[in-house]
């Protein structure tokens, strides 16, 4: 009646879902992106923890399409 595969399937579907963790965020972010004018000096994104625990945050500057050369910074730096 039940094969193999099926019953490995079925295996396989319990086991992920008896296994999956519990994901908690601990910092909010104001926003993931920038648009930086062409008269503007500085833009800002709001960052706060909102757990018990530090976090620590990693942010970078893309170009776009694999180029990484840009003429901004990001402080303060980690």
């Amino acid at each position: 009646m039940y094969n193999k595969n099926s019953f490995q399937w079925v295996f396989g579907m319990v086991l992920m879902l008896c296994l999956q963790g519990v994901a908690s965020a601990g910092v909010m972010l104001g926003g993931t992106r920038v648009i930086l004018g062409e008269r503007d000096r500085e833009a800002s994104i709001p960052v706060k923890n909102t757990g018990t625990s530090p976090y620590v945050v990693q942010s970078w500057i893309d170009a776009g399409e694999g180029k990484n050369k840009t003429p901004l910074l990001v402080t303060p730096p980690l």
